[in-house]
């Protein structure tokens, strides 16, 4: 996978977020706040998620292109793997589309 595929991959995760969503970090890793409920993170929370929600937390919301350019700024900056970095992107993704979509979804 070459460098714009990678960002195309990323980006397409973050398109899927219909509702706005707060991140912040916590003592043992990250919370997701999205339309009234709370997902958090296994105690070894995702460092880069913790790294962009510092200090007031990052919202998705309108500016999904403003922010996407942000993250993917630092996801450069910090070197990830990329493997390890869609891995990443795409759980809390999947996560909030399961709570928010599961029901909708199953057979």
């Amino acid at each position: 996978m070459n460098n714009n595929e990678f960002k195309t991959t990323i980006y397409s995760h973050f398109r899927k977020m219909t509702y706005p969503v707060t991140i912040r970090p916590t003592q043992d890793g990250w919370e997701l706040q999205l339309h009234g409920e709370t997902v958090k993170s296994q105690p070894n929370g995702l460092q880069l998620m913790q790294h962009l929600s510092s200090v007031e937390g990052l919202r998705v919301d309108q500016n999904i292109e403003e922010v996407f350019e942000s993250i993917w700024g630092d996801i450069q900056k910090y070197g990830l793997q990329e493997t390890t970095t869609i891995k990443q992107l795409s759980d809390v993704i999947s996560h909030l589309n399961e709570v928010y979509y599961g029901q909708y979804t199953s057979a």
